[in-house]
């Protein structure tokens, strides 16, 4: 294995550690506040916080990406991207106050509008954080990135429960976030001594393809976040609740692998994105890595959708197991989107991301309605899904005539994964009838067990019939055999 594999590796490791603890910490948060609050106080925050999401996106500049992509920053580099963060910031709360009012009518809410308020301060000062952190992204340093990432997270987390306890109120959810903010400019400026200072001399530089990465933000909000709103409007706080939760839970097992391993991926790609045969051999062992992990996890988590929602957020949620059920299937192929818009990313094709950004949002606001009149909220997911597959197959094309990989390699790498993950759905479905499980709990521990161990006999049988290939397989499995070997021998060491 090669030591930009092992850089890779270890990186997406800290980074999954870091989504992991950061999403366990909102699962219990969610699981204690969801017994207290119902899904129309989810529903509320919610919708305001679409709004906020769109304003933050009208005025992104990609400053962490090109801080990133810039192979020899100066500190008037770092001064104009910090400067220029808070210039951002500062438009982002403006136009969300602003907004505030309309968003209330268009809700037919005025709740919305001091939840809007109170986030946009909040995200003022959270503007403010120390630049200089990206260093940790920038030298592959995760582990001062992973305590950067959860020290905010941990305060979001006792903050939210604690006030939904006090309050028992929604308010409890914005006070969490509003503490995650300010607690991340704390963090940032304790950990890390450099300081910036004032100065806008490199903002042509730094803003070089934001407006591109501009139009694929809003192209990525209108085909991810959008939705929020439009069922916000049409069918209110109760079920936006509901399709919220649902979609976010569904996401976590392919997001919470993806999203940090793509936050490894384009500092550690970027470094040898010139050496075209070395960049096109990590690029497919990124994807296929990718899979291996995202598809045994969307499905699995379809799989355990039912005992998932009830054992953590109670009778009052069930209406939500379908929308999980849906989504999860349809984050199987999350992994294969985001890790080809990242390797885009880092070649400067940030056109062609925004392209099919906005093909997306084209296909999925098109037949946004005709899905909700068809199936209402569930109508809308399964509408997701097959966007999904279709940004995939244009992904995929992208891929074959950019001829970055080996298309054909590509192909059969991804197919083991997809396959093997079908066959552990149908092998647990298959076993589970025959083991007259009712508790909720040992059912739930039950599917996971057999999903892990039917998953990996499976990708192992197909990894030796495809001739035991160089592959990411072998990859992971040399990383877990020596992470195994190395625990032996300190236990040996330690007995001796």
């Amino acid at each position: 294995m090669t030591s930009m594999s092992e850089a890779l590796v270890v990186g997406s490791s800290w980074s999954i550690l870091i989504r992991w603890t950061s999403r366990f910490l909102g699962i219990i948060s969610l699981a204690v506040c969801a017994r207290i609050l119902t899904p129309a106080d989810y529903g509320l925050v919610n919708m305001a916080m679409v709004i906020v999401a769109f304003s933050a996106i009208l005025v992104e500049f990609g400053i962490d990406a090109s801080l990133i992509r810039e192979q020899n920053p100066t500190k008037e580099t770092y001064n104009t991207a910090w400067s220029l963060r808070i210039i951002q910031s500062l438009i982002v709360a403006t136009i969300v106050i602003v907004a505030s009012p309309i968003a209330a009518s268009l809700y037919k809410d005025p709740r919305v509008i001091p939840i809007m308020i109170a986030v946009a301060v909040a995200g003022l000062i959270g503007g403010m954080q120390n630049i200089y952190v990206v260093l940790y992204r920038k030298t592959l340093n995760f582990r001062s990135d992973f305590v950067l990432s959860i020290l905010p997270k941990i305060a979001s987390f006792t903050a939210a429960i604690v006030s939904v306890l006090l309050l028992k109120s929604y308010w409890g959810l914005v006070i969490g976030i509003c503490v995650a903010e300010l607690s991340k400019v704390l963090v940032s400026y304790v950990m890390m001594p450099k300081r910036a200072s004032w100065s806008l001399s490199e903002w042509r530089s730094l803003t070089s393809f934001s407006g591109w990465y501009f139009l694929k933000g809003v192209g990525d909000f209108f085909t991810y976040e959008f939705d929020r709103f439009l069922v916000g409007t049409l069918a209110g706080p109760r079920q936006t609740g509901l399709y919220a939760v649902g979609k976010e839970i569904a996401s976590l097992p392919a997001t919470e692998i993806i999203l940090p391993i793509g936050r490894a991926l384009l500092p550690t790609l970027s470094r040898i994105v010139d050496e075209r045969e070395r960049f096109g051999l990590a690029v497919e062992k990124a994807i296929v890595g990718t899979l291996i992990l995202t598809a045994p996890a969307a499905v699995g988590f379809a799989l355990i959708a039912p005992e998932f929602v009830q054992l953590l957020f109670g009778s009052g949620w069930k209406e939500a197991v379908i929308l999980v059920t849906i989504f999860s299937i349809g984050s199987i192929f999350s992994g294969f989107k985001v890790t080809v818009a990242n390797v885009l990313l880092i070649t400067g094709k940030i056109r062609t991301n925004a392209l099919i950004s906005w093909i997306q949002a084209g296909l999925a606001l098109g037949f946004f309605y005709p899905a909700y009149l068809m199936g209402g909220t569930e109508g809308i997911a399964v509408l997701y899904v097959v966007v999904g597959i279709l940004t995939c197959l244009m992904y995929g094309f992208i891929l074959h005539f950019s001829r970055l990989v080996n298309t054909a390699s590509l192909l059969k790498g991804i197919a083991r994964p997809l396959i093997a993950s079908v066959l552990m759905y149908l092998f647990a479905v298959w076993l589970i009838q025959y083991l007259n499980i009712s508790a909720s709990l040992i059912l739930l521990v039950a599917k996971m067990l057999i999903g892990v161990l039917a998953y990996s006999a499976f990708l192992a049988i197909l990894w030796l019939l495809a001739g035991s290939p160089r592959s990411s397989e072998r990859v992971i499995a040399s990383i877990l055999y020596d992470k195994i070997e190395a625990l032996m021998l300190r236990k040996f060491s330690a007995r001796s």
